[in-house]
């Protein structure tokens, strides 16, 4: 038997939890005049408690398991940790899609310099019927149009929302060609552009120009109520066709 202070120290806990375990019923000591004395037992009772605990076990869920049972059994403990682990998978799942949309959200205002509410939820709206993958959610693609080898290019572009460090760069040259539409496309500064972004667009593509184009014309929306890509309107996409037909003209007449 040991007293409630060697029960805390030996447990690494302070005498206030094991008073709080008393008060909710998980945990309760003999108590020997105004003493209170922790058996063998009742300390790897306290273990188990800080063990569930650990793993993330709420104090609600403990209550709960240990109504049913004095101390661990092995099969009643393991269906209790599966329960566990579909939880915490379920949080996580919940936790990644908000992180996810939260870094899509801050990387559509670096586009558009600016928010439509609408827009975004509608889009996450969209999105949540939608699976995972690594902490993404993957755009979809129309596999009968396309070669294995095409989809596995367009599959590895960035995705809006990732930690893809090549977002960067894309972003950059996004906020760049939009703080610059009052000049015409055809000017000097905008070619300048236009070759960093077919230059780009080669390396992202591996060399394919004829997939570039084919997924040129998936993400442009037919009118400026939609957009396929978040931040990448009607209005911007024919500005930057402007530029790059241009620029393919002028490639060509060289």
């Amino acid at each position: 038997m040991m007293k409630i202070g060697e029960a805390a120290r030996l447990a690494n806990i302070s005498k206030r939890t094991l008073y709080y375990y008393e008060e909710i019923g998980i945990l309760v000591p003999e108590r020997i005049n105004t003493y209170r004395y922790y058996s063998e037992k009742d300390y790897i009772k306290l273990q188990q408690i800080l063990l569930l605990k650990s793993i993330g076990y709420s104090i609600i869920q403990i209550v709960e398991f240990f109504k049913s049972t004095d101390s661990f059994n092995d099969d009643d403990l393991f269906r209790s940790l599966g329960d566990q682990l579909r939880l915490l998978e379920e949080r996580k799942e919940k936790l990644d899609r908000e992180i996810f949309y939260l870094k899509s959200t801050m990387q559509y205002v670096q586009i558009k310099s600016g928010i439509d509410t609408n827009k975004v939820l509608e889009v996450i709206d969209n999105l949540e019927s939608r699976s995972m993958d690594n902490g993404v959610i993957k755009a979809t693609f129309e596999e009968d149009n396309l070669t294995h080898r095409e989809l596995e290019i367009l599959n590895n572009l960035p995705i809006i929302g990732s930690n893809d460090a090549r977002l960067d760069e894309i972003i950059d040259l996004i906020v760049e060609i939009r703080e610059n539409m009052h000049v015409s496309p055809y000017s000097k500064t905008q070619q300048k552009y236009a070759q960093k972004i077919h230059d780009y667009s080669m390396l992202l593509f591996e060399g394919d120009e004829m997939l570039m184009n084919k997924y040129w014309e998936m993400i442009t929306p037919a009118d400026d109520t939609s957009s396929k890509v978040l931040g990448m309107d009607k209005t911007f996409m024919d500005y930057i066709n402007k530029m790059m037909d241009y620029f393919e003209n002028n490639k060509l007449n060289k």
